[in-house]
Parts: C-alpha cells; structure tokens; sequence
C-alpha cells in the first residue's frame, strides 16, 4: 500500500510507523534515500525493541527486511542481525554477520562479539566431537552383498563392574563348553559300550 504524502515531515513519519506497526511492508519503491533511511531506521529500532523484550525472531525478521530491500549493508540491521542468530545459538552464522559488519562498517568493536562467537563454536564442535567419541562404534562387515550385512557395534565401557561381568561370561561360556565336550565324549563311550553289548549277546 503507498503511502500518502502528508503535508508536514512529523504526520508523514508517523504513517510510516503506523504501516511498520501493522505489520505491513512498506512501499519504498522509487522512494528517496531520506525515505529509505527513515524506513531502515525504523525497522532497526523495532528490532532493537524486539531484542530488549528477547523476541529474537521478531528481531531477526526486522533485520532481515532492511538487509534485504532497502540496504544489504546497513550496519544497524547487520549487528541486530548477528546478535540475534548468537542469542539464538547460531554461532557461525552470527560470526558471519560480525565478520560482514567489520569488512563492511570498520566496525572494530563488534571484534569481542566475533571472538565470542568463534570460541562458542570451537567449543561446540569440542563438545560434539566428545559426544561422537562416546557413541557406541558402528562396522559394517559385508558378507556375500547378494545375501545380507553384518552390523558389529562395539561398545566401550568404563565401568570396572561391567568389565568383571564381561569376565565371568566369558569364563562361564568357556565352562559350558568344556562340560558339554566332556558330555559329548561321555556319550560317545557309552553309545559304544551299547552298541558293543548288543552285538556280544
């Protein structure tokens, strides 16, 4: 919807806010850059104010509509953007936009934000290398590829009680065997004591 040309400066602004309030995107098309300006100061504030009450999509939104249609370079909407992807968790893309705003503003105070996003991320891929390392490990042994797969999952343990569990399977699986070869060869003996006495008789 275009905006009405307002006689004074003061009622003109406010049908600008008016129509940001409503949610409603702003035609700026063919618009001067003091108009743009306005529209971009506008929308940055909002984020601001979206920051404050910690609605950082909102945040995130704001920012993103005066990156993408009015200044891909506004410096406002660039740090409103990359604190609200860090507060949000999104390290390496908030370091991405700290990285834009110190090439593209000479910005050199946004360089705590951007070390603060790089030492989040070298911690997070610490942590996730940790939680891989602490997975169960996963081998696929291929058979015959006409047939089937194996899938061996190999389990480490830090446990001193699971170790000494393992222990006694194992000590318990080698006991049946050998009870059961020594009933095997029992067996045998007496199927020949058997089979010796019916052909005596």
């Amino acid at each position: 919807m275009p905006l009405k040309k307002s006689t004074s400066k003061s009622a003109f602004k406010s049908n600008i806010r008016a129509e940001v309030h409503a949610g409603k995107p702003v035609n700026h098309s063919g618009a001067s850059e003091d108009f743009k300006r306005l529209v971009a100061q506008i929308y940055t504030n909002r984020s601001l104010a979206f920051h404050s009450l910690n609605q950082q999509a909102s945040a995130m939104s704001d920012s993103a509509y005066v990156l993408d249609h009015i200044d891909a370079k506004n410096p406002k909407a660039l740090f409103r953007r990359a604190f609200a992807l860090k507060s949000q968790g999104r390290f390496e893309e908030a370091g991405r936009y700290y990285q834009l705003l110190m090439k593209e503003a000479g910005n050199p105070t946004v360089k705590k934000d951007l070390d603060e996003c790089m030492m989040a991320m070298i911690e997070a891929k610490k942590k996730a290398a940790e939680v891989a390392k602490n997975q169960p490990k996963i081998t696929e042994l291929a058979q015959d590829p006409k047939t089937f797969k194996k899938v061996e999952i190999q389990e480490e343990s830090d446990s001193d009680d699971e170790i000494e569990l393992q222990k006694k399977k194992s000590a318990a699986k080698g006991k049946t065997a050998m009870i059961d070869a020594v009933t095997l060869a029992n067996a045998q003996e007496k199927a020949a004591e058997v089979t010796k006495a019916q052909t005596l008789h």
